[in-house]
């Protein structure tokens, strides 16, 4: 009896060894992923501070114009200001007195403001905040981007290649007065999440997607309208993809992840509509049509490029909207379809053997 009582204890010692050297392995894998992720964050401000040249040096009051840019910032600041003040008359903003909603004639841009709140705090002015959220919102958008690539792919140059055109494609650049459409991360995480959620229909990747779905709304309104269709086209790929579409899982913790976050975005969105109907805000077609992109555009270059910023300039409207990405994404696109049907191996090689080149078109 004694003998088997020790055997027992040794036994069970062993066993909380083995469960302990686990448990400890897996905390030391978990605390390298998060460094690692937030290295390649580091590596996308170092790509943001080399593009955007000497803009980092001057963090303390610089702006792309006197325009739009003093706006935002006074938003950024409202967020912050209504928030421990007045939370329930957010939208009464302190302009255009008497009317009532006025912050929702504008993005409210309350996401961004959000991350952003201890700045404020430690004494920052607006100006400031706006400069550093500027400069935030490409190495973020970067990260996002490389996300999703290597997510889709599993390929960390794949993420790469996404990650710096997402972020840095010549576009991006004449939307440095507008911080409420520069600072886009949740649209590619918002895709990645519903990835993740779509292979793995855990609580945790539900969480995950409502958390994307709701600050994808809560930062721009705009870009949440504007990915929803491609959301929902995403989302019947990938239910067929994976034999979804009688998974009551997926349905289950789909309905409540997007449904709180729904709700919880409700307070953000309904004074738009109330706003609509007080003043008569409404886009006519007329409007739609100019500010909207065509076809010829996408062969019209950023004027800030060097290289190309004359690209355009004999189009009928002068090339309204300059969407010309650079040769790089064009070519790297091209060598993603060239290489179909090759192994995984060479697609992987060839990406990260790209990865590195792609900042450069915009530096000319």
């Amino acid at each position: 009896m004694a003998t088997a009582r020790a055997v027992d204890t040794i036994v069970e010692k062993e066993t909380l060894g083995n469960v302990n050297w686990v448990s400890g392995a897996l905390g030391r894998a978990a605390r390298l992923a998060i460094v690692r992720e937030f290295v390649i964050f580091l590596i996308f401000c170092a790509f943001t501070a080399g593009l955007t040249w000497p803009y980092v040096t001057h963090l303390g009051d610089v702006v792309a114009d006197p325009g739009d840019p003093y706006l935002i910032a006074w938003i950024l600041w409202w967020d912050y200001h209504a928030t421990f003040t007045n939370p329930l008359h957010l939208f009464d903003a302190n302009l255009f007195y008497p009317l009532r909603y006025t912050l929702a004639f504008s993005e409210n841009s309350y996401g961004i403001s959000l991350l952003f709140f201890p700045l404020f705090a430690l004494g920052f002015r607006p100006l400031t905040v706006h400069a550093v959220a500027m400069f935030v919102a490409f190495a973020l958008c970067g990260y996002g981007a490389f996300r999703l690539g290597r997510t889709l792919t599993g390929s960390a140059g794949v993420g790469w290649v996404a990650g710096i055109i997402f972020a840095f494609v010549p576009y991006r650049f004449s939307m440095m007065s507008q911080l409420a459409y520069l600072f886009s991360p949740w649209v590619p995480l918002i895709f990645e999440a519903l990835v993740l959620f779509a292979r793995e229909r855990s609580r945790k990747r539900a969480a995950w997607l409502g958390c994307a779905f709701f600050m994808n709304g809560l930062t721009t309104i705009t870009w949440f309208n504007l990915s929803l269709l491609p959301l929902a086209f995403t989302a019947a790929i990938l239910l067929t993809r994976y034999s979804l579409w009688r998974d009551r899982e997926f349905w289950r913790r789909s309905i409540v992840a997007l449904g709180l976050a729904g709700l919880a975005l409700l307070p953000f969105m309904l004074p738009y509509y109330i706003a609509s109907k007080l003043y008569g805000f409404k886009r006519n077609i007329t409007e739609v049509q100019y500010w909207s992109a065509w076809p010829s555009h996408w062969l019209a270059g950023e004027r800030r490029n060097r290289l190309w910023r004359r690209l355009g300039d004999n189009l009928p409207d002068g090339g309204r909207h300059r969407l010309f990405p650079g040769l790089i994404p064009i070519l790297l696109s091209l060598t993603a379809l060239l290489s179909v049907g090759r192994s995984k191996t060479f697609r992987n090689r060839v990406s990260d053997g790209c990865a590195g080149l792609t900042h450069w078109p915009s530096l000319l």
